[in-house]
């Protein structure tokens, strides 16, 4: 690998072909040559693992690319995350599947070019996160067209008890929602994901892109201890070890929705709850418990937010973006991947069947 500092707006003006890339004066930037194509990165910490020339499987890349404002996309970030998608869809390693979280319709952080350069490549797919709203926030799923796509299904899920206290627990975090003065937070608690089934090597295999809701802003900034360092600390060791939280009751409808005659499964996307070594979230314990085996790369210090995009700032590295397979299917390769474009690292991974 080869890295070497270049002005980025050379570049995008021959990217993908648009005369408006070449107005870019985005700052100089680090440009790494991988397998995956030359890539603007960000310098990080821990240990990047590249895929080989050779590296064998079907090939998942998750990323949440746009934060759900197309406002936010900044004209460099803009640049970027347009670059560095035209690089790794050119390159020989291109991806058999893009999953893109918070794939903005209408409107978008890709230009028309970029759109272009995927539909010439992929089959397009659009799953809406929340049914009842207007297409805003959606999944983006992009299967190579050398790929046959037996299946595409929408999973709806609840994010509070399946019981008698359900109305009760939504108009708690209506509430909490309201006190944070972000009372429009509630109406994308209701997510829907995608569910793709494939016949690989004459083998089953569903894959599953996952963007789990975000309640901490509703809990962290309510009540006494709102917006104190005490109240975000509860709101986080809650999410990571409690079961009474939304994302837990997401993640157990989605648990109940996996059919046991789906033998080879892999779940893959931004889970909203950081790995933490040798502490088992309570939410991934469904999940292991129907043999599913978590296959993120988690040396130490190993993150996938925030990037050096984050508009928040925020100084907590964590690991949110997982995979998960279950079955007769192994990955040789997953991998969080340093590259710009979004405040998520995308994640890479390779799936072969056993």
């Amino acid at each position: 690998m080869h890295r070497f500092v270049v002005n980025i707006s050379l570049l995008l003006a021959t990217a993908v072909g648009s005369a408006a890339f070449a107005q870019n004066t985005e700052p100089e930037q680090t440009l790494l040559t991988s397998s995956l194509g030359s890539l603007f990165v960000d310098d990080v910490d821990f240990e990047v693992k590249w895929p080989a020339a050779d590296q064998k499987g079907l090939s998942v890349f998750w990323w949440n690319i746009a934060r759900g404002n197309v406002t936010i996309c900044t004209h460099g970030e803009k640049a970027v995350i347009n670059y560095n998608l035209t690089q790794l869809i050119k390159s020989p390693r291109r991806p058999h599947i893009l999953a893109l979280g918070e794939y903005l319709s209408p409107g978008s952080c890709l230009e028309p070019e970029v759109v272009a350069l995927i539909n010439k490549h992929y089959n397009s797919h659009f799953t809406r996160y929340t049914k009842n709203q207007p297409i805003y926030l959606a999944f983006g799923i992009f299967v190579s067209k050398s790929l046959q796509l037996d299946a595409y299904q929408e999973l709806e899920l609840k994010w509070y008890p399946n019981d008698s206290t359900a109305e009760s627990y939504k108009t708690t975090w209506k509430n909490k929602c309201t006190e944070a003065k972000v009372a429009g937070e509630i109406m994308y608690f209701d997510r829907t994901f995608p569910r793709l089934d494939f016949t690989v090597d004459g083998k089953q295999l569903s894959i599953i892109p996952v963007h789990m809701l975000m309640p901490w802003i509703c809990d962290s900034e309510s009540g006494v201890l709102g917006g104190t360092l005490a109240g975000k600390f509860i709101t986080g060791s809650s999410t990571i070890l409690g079961s009474g939280h939304p994302v837990y009751f997401q993640a157990k409808d989605l648990a109940s929705k996996i059919d046991a005659a789906l033998t080879n499964v892999a779940i893959i996307g931004d889970w909203n709850i950081p790995t933490v070594k040798a502490m088992n979230s309570a939410t991934f314990k469904l999940f292991l418990r129907l043999g599913f085996k978590e296959t993120t790369e988690k040396e130490w210090g190993t993150y996938s937010f925030p990037t050096s995009y984050n508009p928040e700032k925020s100084e907590h590295q964590l690991l949110l973006d997982h995979a998960f397979l279950r079955g007769k299917i192994k990955t040789t390769y997953s991998q969080i991947l340093p590259i710009q474009g979004s405040d998520h690292y995308p994640l890479l991974t390779y799936i072969e069947m056993e």
